[in-house]
């Protein structure tokens, strides 16, 4: 059954390329199977409800919910409430199972590593056919898309460094996942891939593994080799002109696309109702516009958003929910000695840094899709930290 869990978050990960329901779809389907699993096994037995990240996220669903009945549209806000609240429900219990299950950590990077690979492929694959015009067919990928992979690069470096079969598989995979990340040209997806990078360059430990100083300039090198190809493919695929705008010539006269003058005026709204916001998906109702005039439906801001439609208390109990898995995750890190198994769990604290850093300028946190990957990161998270104390346990 872990397999099947594993096969499923593994595409639930990387398969949004074919479209955003993808990652609804499959994570709807693991999670009905784990509740089913969760009842018919009685796993509730060995539950601990009343720990601190449980207590926080009751406390904040209940301070959305109050949000959503005070908020500008009550209807679509408590609706909205109702679907993340199932979501984090089905976490719960998903993180339950691969908890007392054997959930294979490395087996999960491997299946997630391999999918981005074909995904990055698929990517360059549809630049060439659009720019040799092959079959008549211009077809676009989202660079939303470029955001995504960015969040499971981490994984794909930890294979390359630490496999003993298949190495040049992963190592060539990484270049050609970089090349496709920056072909997409998404900016976020490249400040989320430019510190998932560092930081996974600064924290590993390196000590762990032979010829230290080849495989972290290899690892360097993947990282330009697979970034300058990916550039030149989109300077080709979208010309000089849109390509200086937007990665040329960057400059404060629209910084961000514009979001930075959209902040400016998000500002005034939160002080309006700063305790509980005007609802979530509230920020619509505000009735914003960006600079070319069309109107600006959420923050493009996590934190800001947070503020806008949850108000400050519905952002500080989401921020100590989510504190409290990082904090329990860090905690059993530092307290592991061996740096085999420190390495092994480090690629999801880089991921899940790579996708707060995207949430701060991508898109809305409470569009579901986007959300589930919080949700997947955070189960992954409290598994990793449960992996790590048995660990402990067993040393």
């Amino acid at each position: 059954m872990m397999v099947f869990f594993t096969a499923l978050m593994a595409m639930a990960f990387t398969l949004n390329l074919f479209g955003k329901g993808m990652i609804v779809t499959l994570m709807t389907v693991m999670g009905l199977v784990c509740m089913y699993r969760y009842m018919s096994l009685k796993l509730w037995r060995h539950t601990r409800l009343m720990n601190g990240g449980f207590v926080l996220i009751a406390l904040g669903a209940i301070s959305w919910f109050a949000s959503g009945l005070m908020g500008l549209n009550s209807a679509v806000s408590i609706e909205k409430w109702a679907v993340l609240s199932f979501i984090c429900a089905m976490a719960f219990v998903i993180k339950e199972n691969l908890e007392q299950g054997s959930f294979d950590v490395l087996k999960f990077y491997q299946w997630t590593s391999g999918l981005l690979i074909i995904c990055a492929f698929i990517v360059l694959g549809c630049f060439a056919i659009s720019y040799t015009n092959l079959l008549s067919l211009e077809i676009k990928v989202s660079n939303l898309y470029g955001s995504v992979m960015a969040l499971g690069v981490p994984f794909l470096l930890y294979l390359a460094i630490h496999s003993a079969r298949h190495r040049v598989w992963w190592w060539g995979g990484t270049i050609v996942a970089m090349a496709a990340i920056f072909a997409l040209g998404g900016r976020t997806g490249y400040a989320a891939l430019l510190v998932s990078g560092i930081g996974f360059l600064f924290f590993y430990p390196w000590s762990s593994i032979r010829q230290m100083i080849v495989t972290s300039i290899k690892t360097i090198l993947s990282i330009c080799i697979g970034g300058v190809s990916g550039l030149f493919i989109y300077y080709a695929s979208v010309g000089g002109g849109t390509y200086q705008s937007r990665v040329g010539n960057i400059n404060m006269d629209r910084p961000a696309s514009g979001r930075l003058h959209i902040w400016e005026k998000c500002i005034d709204y939160f002080q309006d109702n700063p305790y509980f916001g005007v609802g979530i998906k509230g920020f619509r109702e505000l009735f914003l516009t960006a600079d070319d005039g069309n109107q600006v439906l959420h923050a493009h801001n996590i934190v800001l958003e947070l503020l806008i439609d949850t108000g400050t208390i519905g952002t500080l109990l989401f921020l100590a929910a989510i504190s409290w898995f990082v904090m329990h995750f860090i905690a059993a890190y530092i307290h592991i000695k061996d740096k085999t198994v420190r390495a092994l769990y480090l690629p999801i604290f880089i991921g899940f840094i790579g996708y707060g850093v995207a949430s701060m300028a991508l898109t809305s946190i409470f569009h579901t899709w986007w959300f589930l990957y919080m949700v997947l990161f955070v189960v992954l998270l409290a598994v990793g930290t449960h992996q790590m104390r048995q660990v402990k346990r067993v040393h």
